[in-house]
């Protein structure tokens, strides 16, 4: 990635870290993991740092497919930090 475009990425995931999240996210707990199992819904466990830069493109990207295609609307995030 040429560096203009990487600096330009970063600030923008500073200004907006979290914009396009539009999928819930829940917080890994053993009570969670457990409901979940008992659902018909695919779970993905989410590792995840807030401060990596790769990581927010993941959300936004995931965010982004989910909005384009109603099939993903079947599936369940959970963060693991």
């Amino acid at each position: 990635m040429k560096r203009r475009t990487f600096l330009m990425a970063s600030a923008t995931s500073l200004v907006m870290p979290m914009a396009a999240q539009a999928y819930s996210l829940v917080e890994y707990s053993p009570a969670t993991w457990a409901d979940l199992k008992q659902t018909d819904q695919t779970v993905i466990l989410n590792f995840r740092a807030t401060w990596s830069h790769t990581c927010n493109e993941k959300l936004e990207l995931i965010a982004r497919l989910m909005a384009e295609n109603s099939a993903y609307n079947n599936l369940s995030f959970v963060n693991v930090d």
